[in-house]
């Protein structure tokens, strides 16, 4: 298993990864090239990804949200994803056993897809990541149980899947997730859906599954935003946010960008991962309204960690403010929270941009966190609307 400070920087980076997948209903985005999308199909990938995951017309992208994939309705919050995570010599130091772990089922694609030795290789490699990531998971969900892993391929690549259940909030969701290595990183798709629709929606799963393809050139997605080189951001800071989002995203230039979160995000250093990360989400048909939205968010908060604690609320009748950023209607909370046994407290800005809110929001553990108010403050105060 990993060290404490690596599984604590991981679960930092999953705790929002996991709330903005499998929790909070993003925007529909779709992109204008046409040359290798399937028939009935859109783009669903997001800017610089080295590869291509195609969803039906009639799903929503996450794209928005800084993260590849789709969901399917607000009703039945069945997603898809994929996302690039760490970097395959994460692994050098600390690779599982994986001895006995695999069952003797593949699926038919599979036949084929490790025929070389280079092929068996990259997917002994994967099946180490994917129990690492196991491990991970029985650390850090509740009711985490897996309950099959198999050879098999993504993107004609030799991959491993894994399946399993866990539950968030008070819902019950099933997954399964393949994983792949490809140009140095370890890929990951994921099919999320509440017990009661997953078999409902399953064979879909599969299919943009196999239309998923890796790519040697970064995908550009086009739209009609004009290009901003980060010329007009604050002394000391630069723009992280991309062409592909409705905001401009700013953070001091000493603040490193994390390339396996999938949305907008910087993080502090290796030996101190505090990060701020945005990202973008459409309240469902029952909460229209940003404080709606904010109630139901602490409620999912508090079905879904181990401990939540709200330390301050601007919403709150006993103190009510009347905040705003960049001239909209804002909410700012406060909380501490505790996910696999690690504490975390987190600042977390709402704000309510046309038919979206979007979350501006800083997590570090309880010690770190006072250390760095001040660049979250000059990120608020540099934030802006295209």
């Amino acid at each position: 298993m990993k060290s404490t400070k690596k599984i604590n920087a991981m679960l930092g980076r999953m705790l929002i990864v996991f709330l903005l997948v499998c929790l909070m209903l993003p925007l529909v985005v779709s992109c204008s090239q046409q040359s290798e999308i399937p028939d009935g199909y859109q783009y669903a990938t997001c800017d610089g990804a080295y590869f291509r995951l195609f969803i039906p017309t009639q799903w929503k992208t996450t794209t928005e949200s800084g993260i590849s994939g789709g969901i399917y309705s607000a009703k039945e919050n069945v997603t898809v994803s994929m996302i690039r995570e760490r970097e395959v010599h994460a692994l050098d130091e600390n690779s599982p056993d994986v001895s006995g772990v695999l069952e003797e089922k593949t699926t038919a694609e599979a036949e084929t897809g490790a025929e070389t030795e280079t092929d068996q290789v990259a997917q002994e490699t994967a099946l180490h990541y994917a129990v690492l990531c196991g491990q991970e998971y029985e650390t850090s969900m509740k009711r985490y149980k897996q309950t099959s892993l198999f050879r098999t391929v993504m993107g004609r690549r030799a991959a491993i899947r894994m399946e399993y259940s866990a539950l968030v909030g008070e819902t019950e969701y099933k997954y399964f997730q393949v994983y792949a290595k490809y140009k140095g990183y370890f890929y990951v798709f994921t099919y999320a859906a509440p017990t009661d629709y997953y078999q409902k929606r399953l064979e879909m799963a599969e299919e943009i599954l196999g239309y998923v393809t890796f790519a040697q050139t970064p995908f550009e997605g086009k739209n009609n935003r004009q290009p901003n080189d980060g010329a007009d951001a604050p002394d000391g800071m630069r723009l992280i946010s991309g062409e592909d989002v409705a905001y401009r995203f700013y953070a001091p230039k000493s603040w490193k960008i994390d390339p396996n979160m999938g949305q907008s995000a910087v993080y502090f250093s290796a030996e101190d991962h505090s990060n701020i990360s945005v990202s973008g989400h459409m309240p469902s048909e029952q909460n229209l309204t940003m404080g709606g939205y904010k109630d139901a968010l602490l409620q999912e908060y508090e079905g879904t960690f181990d401990s939540f604690t709200l330390i301050s609320d601007t919403s709150a009748e006993e103190n009510q403010t009347d905040l705003t950023m960049d001239g909209k209607p804002a909410i700012r909370i406060v909380y501490d929270a505790t996910l696999g046994g690690q504490a975390y407290r987190v600042d977390q800005t709402l704000i309510l941009h046309g038919a979206m809110v979007y979350l501006i929001t800083y997590t570090a553990t309880p010690e770190r966190f006072d250390d760095h108010t001040a660049d979250l403050t000059a990120v608020l105060d540099a934030f802006r609307f295209r």
